[in-house]
Protein backbone atom coordinates (compact mmCIF):
# COMPACT_ATOMS: atom_id res chain seq x y z
CA UNK A 1 0.00 0.00 0.00
CA UNK A 2 1.63 3.50 -1.02
CA UNK A 3 1.12 6.45 0.37
CA UNK A 4 2.16 9.27 -0.60
CA UNK A 5 2.85 12.55 1.35
CA UNK A 6 0.61 14.25 -0.88
CA UNK A 7 -2.86 14.11 -2.37
CA UNK A 8 -3.39 17.42 -4.09
CA UNK A 9 -2.33 17.31 -7.51
CA UNK A 10 0.31 20.11 -8.00
CA UNK A 11 -0.13 22.96 -10.75
CA UNK A 12 2.04 23.56 -13.13
CA UNK A 13 3.21 27.05 -12.14
CA UNK A 14 5.13 29.41 -14.10
CA UNK A 15 8.73 30.18 -12.67
CA UNK A 16 8.79 33.49 -10.90
CA UNK A 17 11.86 34.60 -9.81
CA UNK A 18 10.22 37.43 -7.01
CA UNK A 19 7.77 35.26 -5.62
CA UNK A 20 7.77 32.31 -3.60
CA UNK A 21 5.49 29.42 -4.03
CA UNK A 22 4.76 27.40 -0.84
CA UNK A 23 2.57 23.81 -0.94
CA UNK A 24 0.33 23.22 1.98
CA UNK A 25 1.35 18.83 1.43
CA UNK A 26 2.01 16.95 5.18
CA UNK A 27 5.74 17.14 4.86
CA UNK A 28 7.60 19.33 2.06
CA UNK A 29 11.48 19.80 1.68
CA UNK A 30 12.69 23.10 1.09
CA UNK A 31 15.73 23.68 -1.27
CA UNK A 32 19.08 23.67 0.39
CA UNK A 33 17.77 22.98 4.00
CA UNK A 34 18.06 19.55 6.03
CA UNK A 35 14.81 20.96 7.75
CA UNK A 36 10.72 19.55 6.74
CA UNK A 37 7.93 22.25 6.79
CA UNK A 38 4.69 20.63 7.67
CA UNK A 39 1.26 21.56 6.34
CA UNK A 40 -1.93 21.72 8.20
CA UNK A 41 -2.54 17.78 7.36
CA UNK A 42 0.86 17.02 9.17
CA UNK A 43 -1.32 15.38 12.24
CA UNK A 44 -3.77 13.96 10.25
CA UNK A 45 -1.82 12.33 7.99
CA UNK A 46 0.74 10.46 10.30
CA UNK A 47 -1.89 8.89 12.44
CA UNK A 48 -3.81 7.71 9.73
CA UNK A 49 -0.29 6.01 8.64
CA UNK A 50 0.53 4.50 12.27
CA UNK A 51 -2.63 3.16 12.44
CA UNK A 52 -2.43 1.26 9.29
CA UNK A 53 0.77 0.29 10.18
CA UNK A 54 0.89 -4.00 11.14
CA UNK A 55 3.54 -5.49 13.37
CA UNK A 56 5.19 -7.29 10.42
CA UNK A 57 5.19 -4.10 8.57
CA UNK A 58 7.84 -1.15 8.18
CA UNK A 59 8.15 2.16 6.76
CA UNK A 60 9.42 2.91 3.46
CA UNK A 61 10.82 6.26 2.90
CA UNK A 62 11.77 7.80 -0.43
CA UNK A 63 13.66 11.23 -0.56
CA UNK A 64 13.35 13.19 -3.66
CA UNK A 65 15.89 15.65 -4.18
CA UNK A 66 17.13 18.33 -6.40
CA UNK A 67 20.32 17.43 -8.57
CA UNK A 68 21.74 21.24 -7.57
CA UNK A 69 21.22 20.58 -3.72
CA UNK A 70 23.35 17.63 -4.28
CA UNK A 71 25.90 19.60 -6.26
CA UNK A 72 26.10 21.99 -2.47
CA UNK A 73 25.68 19.65 -0.36
CA UNK A 74 26.35 15.64 -0.80
CA UNK A 75 24.77 14.82 2.45
CA UNK A 76 21.44 16.42 2.30
CA UNK A 77 19.29 13.13 1.52
CA UNK A 78 21.06 11.67 4.36
CA UNK A 79 20.04 14.74 6.56
CA UNK A 80 16.38 14.87 5.71
CA UNK A 81 15.74 11.38 6.03
CA UNK A 82 17.62 11.68 9.69
CA UNK A 83 15.08 14.18 10.55
CA UNK A 84 12.47 12.24 9.05
CA UNK A 85 13.19 8.98 11.05
CA UNK A 86 13.63 10.65 14.28
CA UNK A 87 10.03 12.49 13.90
CA UNK A 88 8.60 8.81 13.37
CA UNK A 89 10.76 7.05 16.07
CA UNK A 90 8.93 9.78 18.19
CA UNK A 91 5.65 8.87 17.27
CA UNK A 92 6.94 4.85 17.52
CA UNK A 93 10.19 4.23 19.07
CA UNK A 94 10.04 0.59 17.47
CA UNK A 95 8.56 1.30 14.04
CA UNK A 96 11.59 0.26 11.24
CA UNK A 97 12.01 2.45 8.93
CA UNK A 98 13.96 2.23 5.13
CA UNK A 99 15.38 5.23 2.97
CA UNK A 100 15.51 5.19 -0.62
CA UNK A 101 16.68 8.41 -3.08
CA UNK A 102 15.76 9.44 -5.89
CA UNK A 103 17.37 12.36 -8.06
CA UNK A 104 15.66 15.20 -10.17
CA UNK A 105 16.68 18.04 -12.35
CA UNK A 106 15.06 21.46 -11.26
CA UNK A 107 13.01 20.09 -8.52
CA UNK A 108 12.58 23.47 -6.88
CA UNK A 109 12.51 25.39 -9.98
CA UNK A 110 9.73 27.55 -9.38
CA UNK A 111 8.83 26.84 -5.55
CA UNK A 112 11.49 27.36 -2.04
CA UNK A 113 8.95 24.39 -0.42
CA UNK A 114 7.16 21.08 -2.33
CA UNK A 115 6.41 17.75 -1.70
CA UNK A 116 9.65 15.75 -1.42
CA UNK A 117 8.95 12.95 0.27
CA UNK A 118 7.21 9.47 -0.38
CA UNK A 119 5.92 6.90 2.19
CA UNK A 120 5.28 3.28 1.35
CA UNK A 121 4.08 0.30 3.94
CA UNK A 122 5.79 -2.68 2.97
CA UNK A 123 5.95 -6.66 4.94
CA UNK A 124 9.34 -6.45 6.77
CA UNK A 125 11.85 -8.80 5.13
CA UNK A 126 12.18 -12.23 7.09
CA UNK A 127 15.26 -12.84 8.87
CA UNK A 128 15.75 -16.40 11.25
CA UNK A 129 18.75 -15.25 13.08
CA UNK A 130 20.62 -18.20 14.96
CA UNK A 131 24.27 -18.55 17.08
CA UNK A 132 26.39 -18.91 13.65
CA UNK A 133 23.58 -18.92 11.08
CA UNK A 134 21.31 -15.68 9.37
CA UNK A 135 18.55 -16.57 7.16
CA UNK A 136 17.17 -14.20 4.92
CA UNK A 137 14.20 -14.73 2.77
CA UNK A 138 13.74 -12.50 -0.52
CA UNK A 139 10.48 -11.61 -2.54
CA UNK A 140 10.09 -13.34 -5.79
CA UNK A 141 12.52 -12.47 -8.52
CA UNK A 142 14.03 -9.69 -5.91
CA UNK A 143 17.98 -9.22 -6.56
CA UNK A 144 17.87 -6.11 -4.75
CA UNK A 145 18.14 -7.48 -1.59
CA UNK A 146 18.92 -4.75 1.32
CA UNK A 147 15.60 -3.07 1.19
CA UNK A 148 14.56 -3.96 4.60
CA UNK A 149 15.23 -2.30 8.06
CA UNK A 150 14.84 -5.74 9.88
CA UNK A 151 18.00 -6.95 7.31
CA UNK A 152 20.32 -4.31 7.29
CA UNK A 153 19.85 -4.23 11.73
CA UNK A 154 20.83 -8.22 11.35
CA UNK A 155 23.54 -7.58 9.08
CA UNK A 156 24.93 -4.44 10.68
CA UNK A 157 25.15 -7.16 14.21
CA UNK A 158 26.91 -9.34 12.09
CA UNK A 159 29.03 -7.00 11.06
CA UNK A 160 30.13 -6.03 14.57
CA UNK A 161 31.01 -9.29 15.36
CA UNK A 162 33.06 -9.76 12.30
CA UNK A 163 35.13 -6.86 12.93
CA UNK A 164 35.59 -7.72 16.80
CA UNK A 165 36.77 -11.12 16.05
CA UNK A 166 37.62 -11.29 13.11
CA UNK A 167 35.23 -13.64 11.70
CA UNK A 168 34.68 -14.94 8.02
CA UNK A 169 31.51 -16.02 6.57
CA UNK A 170 30.13 -17.62 3.70
CA UNK A 171 26.98 -16.27 2.17
CA UNK A 172 25.29 -19.05 0.07
CA UNK A 173 22.12 -17.73 -2.11
CA UNK A 174 19.37 -19.83 -3.66
CA UNK A 175 16.37 -19.45 -5.66
CA UNK A 176 12.71 -21.62 -6.46
CA UNK A 177 12.76 -23.40 -9.63
CA UNK A 178 10.85 -20.34 -11.44
CA UNK A 179 12.94 -19.76 -14.91
CA UNK A 180 15.80 -21.65 -16.58
CA UNK A 181 19.17 -23.08 -14.97
CA UNK A 182 20.97 -20.00 -16.46
CA UNK A 183 18.27 -17.72 -14.65
CA UNK A 184 18.79 -19.14 -11.44
CA UNK A 185 22.31 -18.88 -11.00
CA UNK A 186 22.21 -15.11 -12.41
CA UNK A 187 19.81 -14.06 -9.67
CA UNK A 188 21.60 -16.28 -6.77
CA UNK A 189 24.54 -14.61 -7.64
CA UNK A 190 23.03 -11.52 -7.75
CA UNK A 191 21.91 -11.93 -3.99
CA UNK A 192 25.00 -13.00 -2.83
CA UNK A 193 26.52 -10.20 -4.08
CA UNK A 194 24.48 -7.57 -2.85
CA UNK A 195 24.90 -9.08 0.57
CA UNK A 196 28.52 -9.18 0.10
CA UNK A 197 28.70 -5.45 -0.84
CA UNK A 198 26.71 -4.26 1.92
CA UNK A 199 28.95 -5.46 4.67
CA UNK A 200 32.24 -4.21 2.12
CA UNK A 201 30.75 -1.02 1.89
CA UNK A 202 30.30 -1.12 5.69
CA UNK A 203 33.89 -2.12 6.39
CA UNK A 204 33.86 -5.70 6.08
CA UNK A 205 37.18 -7.30 4.85
CA UNK A 206 36.38 -8.85 1.28
CA UNK A 207 38.80 -11.36 1.86
CA UNK A 208 36.59 -13.20 4.95
CA UNK A 209 33.53 -12.79 2.80
CA UNK A 210 33.22 -16.17 0.68
CA UNK A 211 30.37 -16.66 -1.93
CA UNK A 212 27.89 -19.36 -3.19
CA UNK A 213 25.40 -19.00 -5.93
CA UNK A 214 22.91 -22.35 -5.65
CA UNK A 215 20.16 -21.56 -7.89
CA UNK A 216 17.64 -23.81 -7.32
CA UNK A 217 19.64 -26.49 -6.85
CA UNK A 218 19.27 -27.53 -3.19
CA UNK A 219 15.61 -26.63 -1.97
CA UNK A 220 14.73 -26.73 1.27
CA UNK A 221 10.93 -27.73 0.77
CA UNK A 222 9.23 -28.53 -2.08
CA UNK A 223 9.05 -26.11 -5.62
CA UNK A 224 5.19 -27.61 -6.26
CA UNK A 225 3.41 -24.64 -3.85
CA UNK A 226 4.20 -21.44 -3.53
CA UNK A 227 4.41 -21.32 0.37
CA UNK A 228 7.33 -24.03 -0.81
CA UNK A 229 8.86 -21.83 -3.53
CA UNK A 230 8.77 -18.98 -0.93
CA UNK A 231 10.91 -20.90 1.79
CA UNK A 232 13.28 -21.95 -1.23
CA UNK A 233 14.00 -18.31 -2.07
CA UNK A 234 16.49 -17.79 0.69
CA UNK A 235 20.26 -16.56 1.37
CA UNK A 236 22.26 -18.21 4.51
CA UNK A 237 25.31 -16.11 5.77
CA UNK A 238 27.60 -18.94 7.89
CA UNK A 239 30.05 -18.38 10.40
CA UNK A 240 32.10 -20.49 9.73
CA UNK A 241 35.86 -19.60 11.22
Amino acid sequence: MKRECCNQTMPNVPKIDTVIQVYDEPIMCCFGRRECKFGKSYEHFIDSLFKELGSEEELFVKIISDSNEIRTNSTIVEERFETIKNLFKAKDSTVSIVMNYSIMDKLFDSVECRKAVEIEIKPKQKVLEERNKLTIWHEYNSSNTIQSGELTRALDELLTRMKQKNLTIRITSHTDNDGTEREHFLLSRQRALAIKKYLVSNGANPIHILTEYKGAKDPIASNETEEGRAKNRRSEIEVIK
